[in-house]
């Protein structure tokens, strides 16, 4: 399968540049997930409105290094990009704090649950040459110099629609939102009630067999604990994004 690489699709990336970052989270002891029921008694509900807010005041609490430099649009080119130099500064201290530690969620909602892919022979192959390309473009060397991770996800946007070129790694990924109380398909962390700015909250936990997903329904509740691989924070001016990915 030949596969043409645009240009085109790289620039309109290189603005994410501005908002990528990683955030940290709370050392925690136990490993393991306890399942809950779909619909909780009325009882719970309680129970489910104090889990919610502990949930988010953790987040809160673990990201205002980096949240207390967000960009306005008041600020000048300067300010700006001092901003973003000391929130970078505050990421790498966090992220360099966290990673490999063991933390815990309460009574988050499953998404979803994925076979987890990588890149197969050929995929390797086709994304060698995509760097290559990328690399000798004057436009594109500065980010693929100074960016790497930024570089590996521009290759797997042009590689994401070769059939041929991922393959199962046999581990599986299941995905989580924290679901906000008494709302209908409402998740993460929503400022000042209703259509206010809201902080978007994705978790994804790595399971290492098929059995031990089997067992796990989509829309059901679970308490998550696992060991931080990764922390990202995106900045959109009105919303945030918070992606966790555990082990």
């Amino acid at each position: 399968m030949k596969l043409r690489f645009s240009f085109r699709l790289l620039f309109p990336f290189l603005l994410l540049i501005l908002f990528l970052g990683y955030e940290p989270i709370r050392p925690q002891s136990d490993e393991g997930e306890s399942s809950q029921e779909e619909n909780p008694p009325v009882g719970q509900k309680d129970k489910y409105a104090e889990e919610y807010e502990s949930n988010c005041n953790f987040i809160l609490d673990l990201l205002t290094p980096v949240r207390d430099h967000r960009e306005n649009y008041k600020d000048t080119e300067i300010q700006k990009k001092k901003k973003q130099e000391k929130r970078e500064a505050a990421l790498a201290v966090i992220k360099k704090a966290i990673v490999g530690k063991a933390v815990t969620f309460k009574s988050l909602q499953v998404m979803n649950v994925d076979s987890e892919k990588t890149l197969s022979a050929n995929g390797i192959r086709h994304g060698k040459d995509l760097m290559a390309k990328i690399k000798n473009d004057p436009q594109s060397k500065l980010v693929a110099q100074t960016n790497g991770e930024f570089l590996e996800a521009i290759i797997r946007l042009n590689l994401a629609f070769c059939s041929d070129c991922w393959k199962d790694t046999g581990r599986y990924i299941v995905s989580y939102e924290i679901p906000i109380p008494k709302a209908e398909l409402e998740f993460g962390i929503r400022f000042d009630g209703d259509g206010a700015p809201k902080m978007s909250i994705y978790i994804k936990k790595i399971f290492p067999n098929e059995n031990q997903v089997l067992e796990i329904r989509k829309d059901s509740r679970l308490d998550v604990t696992g060991k931080v691989k990764s922390i990202s924070y995106t900045d959109r001016g009105y919303d945030e994004d918070v992606g966790l990915i555990l082990e």
